[in-house]
């Protein structure tokens, strides 16, 4: 009889999200706002009252004339078992050694067998593990097969980090979009307002997702009341555009 044996791991979809949702904690320190709140309810209580929401519903309650929106945190509820009360939500690290045996648990009531001995974590916890990582990518880096590059992405002012698929309420699936500017430089002599502009290449830029059609057109159509600006784009360029 042929033996296998079944890697099971506790994959976490978005650090970030991990992250995001500690620094919520620290922010708002829901877990004694939820009980005043809710006037410090028993667990079967808690329960009940949560279950009767979807996890992308809101629940609202007044707390001296202001409504407190529990949305994220009917889903941290349920998925922790109601871990709230400890407090120690706040440690990203905590989610990573808490979790992992809830899920084993439940595995194990769906019938699976598995080998637990092999199980490890693959992040910094894991000093082992991390230290296999670094040697890996400067050993690559070294060799120049990976290199360390910029790239556009999704960025969440808020929390100060990139805002990944998984941390959208909606959205999930959207990357930046690139345009393409139509240069049409503007011709002396300049009017009034652009009158400090002179001796430097002036153009109205105008972005478009098609630049094909650009061939042929006659007219570049300015909003009256639009708030435009003139941008150094170097020495000699100068751009005038809105903000969008």
């Amino acid at each position: 009889m042929d033996c296998y044996i079944w890697v099971t791991p506790s994959h976490c979809p978005s650090l970030s999200s991990v992250l995001h949702t500690t620094d919520s904690v620290a922010r708002m320190s829901f877990c004694r706002l939820l009980f005043i709140v809710l006037g410090c309810p028993s667990r079967p209580q808690l329960i009940n009252l949560l279950g009767r929401f979807n996890s992308m519903e809101i629940l609202q309650c007044s707390l001296q004339q202001r409504m407190i929106q529990v949305l994220k945190w009917q889903m941290i509820a349920r998925l922790t078992r109601l871990l709230l009360p400890q407090g120690n939500l706040r440690d990203p690290s905590h989610w990573l050694t808490h979790f992992p045996p809830l899920a084993k648990e439940d595995l194990k009531e769906f019938g699976l067998g598995c080998d637990w001995r092999r199980s490890f974590i693959t992040t910094d916890m894991n000093p082992f593990y991390d230290a296999f990582v670094r040697w890996q990518m400067r050993k690559l880096k070294k060799m120049g097969k990976v290199v360390k590059d910029m790239r556009y992405t999704i960025y969440s002012p808020l929390d100060g980090q990139p805002c990944a698929d998984h941390d959208r309420a909606s959205g999930e699936g959207v990357q930046p979009q690139e345009y393409v500017l139509i240069k049409m430089m503007v011709i002396p002599p300049f009017p009034p307002k652009l009158k400090v502009l002179e001796g430097k290449n002036v153009y109205l830029a105008a972005a478009t997702l098609r630049p094909e059609t650009m061939y042929g057109q006659t007219n570049c159509w300015v909003l009256p009341d639009g708030n435009y600006g003139a941008f150094e784009i170097n020495e000699t360029d100068v751009f005038i555009v809105t903000a969008r």
